[in-house]
Parts: structure tokens; sequence; C-alpha cells
């Protein structure tokens, strides 16, 4: 099989300057291991030699908001709702934190329910690891904030999907615009107060059809606060069965955007428009639920989609089981028909959740 040095996961272009930086801070385990994941994602062996460069680790699959396309915000049975113990994230971390370049601490929950939350965070700068969570911050008080800025998170994602209240809670549902707002300005004092130069904060703007009019508003004003701004295009998905998007992107076509910036779907059609897409997710990422469930990615939900239990069984063994050994051959040989995991289906459907 020929290299193709065309096909990099886009949070990670310029590789060489990534495995410099590793090595100039002494982490040679990570560098190493960063290099062997290059050569995976590559090379797209079977069985890897490397450790994920990149953990998606759920504090927790609950949430105070019952977002409107969200899984758990619409309370999704599938799932026994539960937190992640500290002793499971400690469990986790001396398998794959001195590995491991980035975690991403959250994913189907508010993290700050999570009473642990904190300590989870100081334990995984332990291994010299970015750690970065996203919040609605309406679950939040001067108390979180400045435990926020002394656990050393690098970055808070305040998701904030609207740039008033009519349009925030159409999806944000219980949730209030100027509550959010206000905490995030409290912690832009706090870090000021507090003289830190962390967490960086980022506004994160989910564009739909009933928003999108508000996205230069809103970037705007996240400028004035001397945040930044991104906003992303609505997915579909967010934790279904590959073959229910396609009617998902039919049921749900008034929430797509008009703006073609931010319309990744062809209705009609009920596919993506963008067909040119690649996944590396079994090869250097993984995503781990509060009950130690690992699944393919951090957009499905169901258990059905596992493909083991890291508090159950060593870490090591389930990243090279048979059923990332199946993903990684039906992604790499693009075997459509295949349908041994959900990596099958949504590469047939065009990625449609990604």
């Amino acid at each position: 099989m020929k290299l193709n040095l065309k096909r990099w996961y886009p949070p990670f272009k310029d590789r060489s300057v990534v495995f410099l930086n590793i090595l100039k801070q002494g982490q040679v385990t990570k560098a190493k291991n960063y290099a062997l994941a290059t050569y995976s994602m590559i090379r797209r062996p079977d069985v890897v030699k490397n450790y994920p460069i990149l953990l998606v680790v759920e504090p927790g699959n609950v949430c105070n908001l019952s977002c409107a396309l969200c899984t758990t915000g619409q309370r999704d049975p599938t799932r026994n709702k539960m937190m992640l113990e500290f002793k499971n994230f400690k469990k986790l971390m001396d398998q794959v934190g001195k590995y491991a370049i980035h975690l991403d601490l959250y994913n189907w929950g508010e993290p700050f329910i999570n009473l642990h939350i904190f300590k989870m965070i100081k334990y995984a700068k332990k291994f010299k690891i970015k750690v970065e969570i996203s919040s609605n911050l309406n679950f939040y008080n001067e108390k979180i904030g400045r435990q926020v800025i002394k656990s050393g998170l690098d970055t808070l994602i305040c998701s904030i999907h609207g740039g008033s209240q009519k349009t925030y809670e159409k999806y944000m549902v219980g949730g209030n615009f100027e509550k959010a707002v206000t905490n995030l300005k409290n912690l832009i004092e706090l870090k000021k107060k507090m003289q830190s130069q962390t967490p960086k904060l980022r506004w994160r703007f989910v564009v739909f059809r009933h928003n999108e009019h508000e996205v230069e508003k809103t970037r705007k004003f996240a400028q004035s606060l001397d945040v930044e701004f991104e906003d992303l295009p609505m997915k579909m998905s967010l934790g279904s069965d590959v073959p229910t998007v396609k009617r998902e992107i039919w049921e749900k076509r008034d929430w797509i955007p008009k703006n073609p910036k931010y319309n990744i779907y062809d209705v009609e059609k009920r596919e993506r428009k963008d067909k040119d897409l690649d996944c590396f997710w079994p090869w250097e990422m993984i995503s781990i639920g509060a009950h130690g469930a690992v699944q393919p990615c951090c957009v499905f939900y169901a258990q059905k989609f596992d493909f083991g239990n890291v508090f159950q069984e060593p870490f090591k063994s389930v990243w090279n089981n048979r059923y990332y050994q199946i993903s990684r051959k039906i992604l790499r040989e693009k075997i459509r028909n295949n349908m041994e995991t959900v990596c099958g289906p949504c590469l047939a459907s065009g990625f449609l959740p990604m």
C-alpha cells in the first residue's frame, strides 16, 4: 500500500512541528507514540502499535438542559445515566496518559455537574496533556469559575448557540442566554483578578436556520469580550443509528441553515454535500463513556455500537480487538457493504454524522 501524504487529520496538519515541540518539552514517550500514530494514520494497518493521541472522555451523560437535537437533552433511554468515577478516570489515565497529547473531557453531558471534574483535570495535567472542556455555562457559579482557573484547564468551550434569548432557547431548551453570557464575563474578570492566562475561552456557536442571521453580530460581540469565536454548521445524528440519519436530514430540514457556508447537507438526496471525506478515528483517537464503554468515535451513543469497555479490560486489548481491526479494514479499503461494525454503514452513508 502506497503512502498517501494527503491523508491528514485536520487538527494536526503540520506533524513535524508538533513532533518537534513535544520532543523539545522532553516528552520522549509522547513523541515516539506521536510518530507511531502518524505512521499508522498513513499506512492504516488493522493492528496498531501506537496508543491514541487524542482522547474523548465523558465525565457524565447527564445535562441540566434539554437541547432539541441532543441525545442526552432528549433523555435517550438507551444508556443508563451516570457520572464518571475518579478511580476509573485515574485507572484510564495511568494506562494512556503518558502517550496522549490532547484530552476532550466532555461529550454527552454537562461536565461541571460531575463533582470530581476539577480533580480529573488536575490529574490529567500531571501527564502534560492539553485538556479541553465544553460547558453550557448554565450550571456555574463563581466558586466553579475559580476552580476552573486553578485546575490548569487549557481551554473552556462556551456553548452558546444564539445571539439572543429567542434564538438561543429554540435549541438550548431550558437555558438562559443572559445567564450564560454573564457567567462568561465573570470568567473573564476572574482570569484578570487571578492573573491567569488559562483557560483560553472560546464561544462556540452551532449554526441553525433560526440563528444564522445572528452569526456576525455574535462574532463581533465575542470579539469585543476578547473571546475566540467559533461558528460550526449543525450536524445530524447526535447518537442515533446511521440508517436513520438520512431520514433525519429530511425530518430536520427546517433546522438546516440556508447559507451554503453552514449547510453541509443535500436535503433532496439526503446526503452530505462534501463526499470526499475520510475517517482516522480508529488509528489515532478514542471515545470513552462515563461507563467505560468505547465507541468508534464521539458521534455515536447507543450501547449496540460499543467496541469494548476499558474499565473491564486492559486498554491495549480493547484498542486492537476484533471490532477495531474490522473497522480499520472497512475504512481503509472502503468496504461499504460490511455491516459488522457501525463504521460500515457510516462509510456507506457518506459519513453523515461527521
